[in-house]
């Protein structure tokens, strides 16, 4: 695990966000720690794999609430794969995350572009994943389905319940 990993995972232990409120209840827990301007960077053996970067950041306990979020995404040569952008979302121990509000993909390799309302990164298997509906944009036509799972570049895609419209070649 790289030095830098560990870090993380320490940094992202020590910090906390959070939990999903209970319809009707308020959080009342205090904030441990606001970060203006959040970035956080993961490595392996020294090749950047992501940089999540949020406007704030609430911390409480062991998960951290992040606000107007920015996850950049690269490809072996370190160059920019993809972008996740979405108005808050969750960073938790594990290095998942949890996107929610307006989520979007942009992916530079493909052209294609996912829209959601809520998306996990899974961290240990290198995924981007939804159980809502989802919208792909592709340079032929609309994808539409739910239960969408894909590499982040949005080249390795799976979906369910699939609904197209687009020109045929």
């Amino acid at each position: 695990m790289s030095k830098i990993r560990i870090v993380l995972l320490i940094f992202l232990f020590l910090l906390s966000c959070k939990r999903e409120r209970e319809p009707g209840k308020i959080d009342t827990r205090p904030v441990d720690k606001t970060i203006e301007k959040f970035e956080v960077v993961e490595t392996i053996k020294g090749k950047m794999l992501w940089r999540l970067c949020a406007e704030r950041a609430y911390v409480y306990g062991d998960t951290t609430l992040i606000c107007d979020v920015h996850l950049f995404f690269y490809n072996t040569e370190e160059e920019t794969s993809s972008v996740l952008t979405s108005d808050s979302g969750y960073v938790f121990p594990s290095g998942d995350m949890l996107a929610k509000g307006n989520v979007v993909v942009t992916s530079m390799e493909s052209g294609r572009i996912l829209k959601t309302e809520i998306l996990s990164w899974e961290q240990e298997r290198g995924k981007i994943v939804s159980k809502e509906s989802v919208t792909i944009i592709t340079e032929n036509g609309v994808i539409k389905g739910n239960a969408f799972e894909s590499s982040p570049n949005l080249t390795e895609i799976k979906i369910r319940e699939v609904r197209a419209t687009g020109e045929e070649k």
